[in-house]
C-alpha cells in the first residue's frame, strides 16, 4: 500500500511539474496524457496478469449516501469512505457534520460482500469524558462502481467496548470516485 501510494504521489507530482513548463505546450499535453494514462491504469481495475479483466475490487474510494432509520429523525448525509488493500477502512466526517473521521478494517466475507468496522472518538460535556462511536457496514458490490448496502451505530466506551446500539439499521448506497482529466490544457 505504501509503495502504491508513493508511486501515485510521484506520478503526480510529475502531472504538476509538466503543468508549469509553458515553453513546452504541446510536448507537455502530450506527456501529460501518458503520466494521466499511468495514473488511470495505476489507480484503476485494469487488466490481470493473464491479460482479461480484473473482477470488481471494492479497493478505491467510494462517495457513500446514508439514510437512516425513520426513528432516527435524521435527514441522509454523505461520507467518503476509502476501501484500501490490506483491509483498512477510512471514513471522513459525515456531511452534516455528525460523526467525525472514523478508521477501521474492513474484510470480504463472500461473493461480492464485504464488511467494515469503524470507530471515531467522541467528547462529552466533561474534561475526560472521552467515548467511541463504532459503525459496523455490510457491502454488497452490485456493479463495478456501485455499492448497496445495511449500516448500525452505537456508542462505546473509549476502547470501542460496552457499546449501546442505536435502533435501526441505516440503507448505504454508494458510488465510486473514479479519476477524472482536469479540463485545463
Amino acid at each position: 500500500m505504501k509503495k502504491n501510494i508513493i508511486n501515485v504521489a510521484v506520478t503526480l507530482f510529475f502531472l504538476f511539474t509538466l503543468g508549469a513548463e509553458t515553453s513546452q505546450a504541446q510536448t507537455s499535453s502530450n506527456q501529460f496524457k501518458s503520466y494521466y494514462g499511468a495514473v488511470v491504469g495505476a489507480t484503476s481495475g485494469g487488466l490481470s496478469k493473464d491479460g482479461g479483466t480484473k473482477a470488481p475490487q471494492i479497493e478505491g474510494t467510494w462517495l457513500l449516501t446514508v439514510t437512516t432509520p425513520p426513528a432516527a429523525g435524521r435527514p441522509p448525509f454523505e461520507v467518503l469512505i476509502s476501501f484500501a488493500s490490506g483491509g483498512v477502512f477510512l471514513a471522513s466526517a459525515e456531511s452534516d457534520q455528525g460523526t467525525p473521521p472514523q478508521q477501521g478494517a474492513w474484510a470480504k466475507t463472500g461473493a461480492n460482500e464485504y464488511t467494515a468496522t469503524a470507530l471515531a472518538f467522541g467528547h462529552g460535556p466533561n474534561p475526560g469524558d472521552l467515548f467511541t462511536f463504532k459503525i459496523k457496514s455490510l457491502y454488497q458490490l452490485v456493479g463495478e462502481n456501485e455499492l448497496e448496502g445495511l449500516g448500525e451505530a452505537a456508542i462505546c466506551d473509549a476502547s470501542g467496548n460496552n457499546c449501546q446500539r442505536f435502533p435501526g439499521c441505516s440503507t448505504l448506497h454508494a458510488t465510486r470516485v473514479t479519476v477524472e482529466p482536469p479540463s485545463c490544457p
